[in-house]
């Protein structure tokens, strides 16, 4: 619901020429005399209309009715009243023109006469028996017939209904503001200008407003925090009588001289401030974060030792059909979590030796660090078992047999060293090479024993 009507329309209906007409404040009697002054000119605007009379004398005859000239006016949200636009309207009769009425009913029923001739020609030519009640009743009916055609001739034919049709055409029309002139080129600018200006002053004002109460939470929090024991414990006696002194010392300042002080001085003071704290909230932090640290890297050596026992089952030495992981990355593997478990009991007796107020030796930092590298090697092996496939068989034909072997890489020593040479083509021998080959060992076998007979 609109607090205010925002639409508004006046209506002229005795002028026939150009006329104006003032828009003016009304019913102000509620509003003392001493406030009215404060309103200025009660006079809106002025509107000059043209073009009324030729407006008027085009639309006129005995079935134009003139509703008047309307001028429409909108209230935008700022509460100005602005003139949208104005215009004429009239309403004419329109009757409907009995020659084309009656055209039409001679177009429907020529239209139905052809329609039926077309369906009798459609059926087929078929003469029903003759029966002479049904002639007689027949010749009876066609007096009723006749008689019902008369009647039908003789009821009067209704007249069409008229139609109203509305008739606007646009009146030009010349509003003149007499309350608020518009502003100058030069008076826009300085506008302008002062609007920029107390932005900046309420930029600056929030800006200390919340430098004022950044600087007073924290001398509260911190003076709350450092009476507690479980911060007082992770500082030295200096370090929490420091920083009670600065946190009294800022809070009388702040109620004293410093409420009127500049942004900066706060911040600075609470930089300051920040900087004796932050040793002790710092220490607070890593005591109360590394147990869950530790819950953490445990569950994950466990994880990982559980992944370790498993992967062993998937080496060539223990299961040549699924030789998925090297002796080699097992043993990275297990070397990285006997290094890991080893550093973190280390670091926890280490740690443990300390008072909370020391330096930190196992920080919740170097945990993480530790999670990573861990987790790293174990998806590097997990990744490996979900890529890998199964070797294929390679078909060796013999004489009456095939064998399948599967194909195994191929070892060659280069300089003392072992490189492994995958087979990547299946090898297949045939009958008659190895018939060709045992001819031929046949062959060498007697030449040797013609010559020992020789001799």
């Amino acid at each position: 619901m609109n607090p205010y009507p925002q639409k508004k329309v006046i209506t002229f209906n005795k002028h026939t020429d150009d006329f104006s007409f003032n828009v003016n404040y009304a019913e102000l009697d509620h509003i003392p005399s001493v406030e009215l002054q404060y309103i200025g000119a009660l006079n809106l605007t002025e509107v000059v209309l043209s073009g009324v009379g030729d407006a008027l004398s085009k639309h006129t005859g005995d079935n134009v009715e003139h509703k008047g000239i309307k001028a429409h006016f909108n209230l935008d949200d700022s509460g100005i009243l602005n003139l949208v636009n104005v215009e004429f309207v009239a309403e004419k009769t329109v009757t409907e023109d009995p020659d084309e009425s009656t055209m039409a009913k001679i177009g429907s029923t020529i239209s139905k006469l052809f329609g039926s001739e077309a369906e009798t020609l459609e059926k087929p030519d078929e003469k029903p028996e003759e029966n002479p009640q049904e002639d007689s009743q027949n010749k009876t009916d066609k007096p009723n017939e006749t008689s019902t055609e008369k009647q039908n001739t003789t009821e009067p034919e209704t007249k069409p209904k008229p139609k109203i049709v509305v008739l606007k055409e646009t009146i030009k029309s010349d509003e003149q503001i007499l309350n608020l002139k518009p502003l100058s080129p030069d008076q826009l600018s300085q506008s302008k200008a002062k609007i920029a200006e107390l932005n900046a002053i309420d930029r600056k004002r929030t800006e200390r407003e919340t430098a004022l109460n950044n600087l007073e939470a924290f001398v509260v929090d911190a003076q709350m925090k450092v009476d507690m024991e479980e911060y007082a414990v992770c500082g030295t006696e200096e370090q929490i009588t420091e920083i009670k002194k600065i946190c009294s010392e800022t809070s009388e300042w702040l109620y004293d001289d410093g409420y009127e002080a500049a942004t900066e001085v706060f911040e600075e003071k609470l930089a300051s401030l920040r900087d004796k704290t932050h040793p002790i909230f710092y220490k607070h932090w890593e005591h109360s974060e590394r147990p869950d640290a530790i819950a953490a890297i445990r569950n994950m050596l466990n994880n990982s030792k559980e992944f370790l026992k498993m992967s062993k089952n998937f080496t060539k030495e223990l299961n040549s059909e699924k030789d998925v992981f090297t002796e080699v990355e097992i043993g990275v593997l297990e070397k990285k979590i006997t290094e890991t478990e080893g550093w973190l009991n280390t670091s926890i007796k280490e740690q443990k030796a300390l008072k909370k107020n020391e330096e930190i030796k196992l920080t919740v930092e170097s945990i993480r660090e530790k999670m990573t590298n861990l987790d790293r090697e174990v998806k590097y092996l997990l990744n490996k078992l979900k890529i890998w496939r199964p070797k294929k068989p390679v078909k060796i034909e013999t004489e009456n047999k095939t064998e399948e072997v599967v194909s195994e890489p191929k070892e060659s020593k280069e300089n003392g060293e072992t490189q492994e040479i995958p087979v990547t083509e299946t090898e297949e021998i045939t009958v008659e090479e190895t018939e060709a080959k045992e001819e031929e060992e046949i062959l060498q076998l007697g030449e040797g024993k013609d010559e020992h007979s020789e001799l």
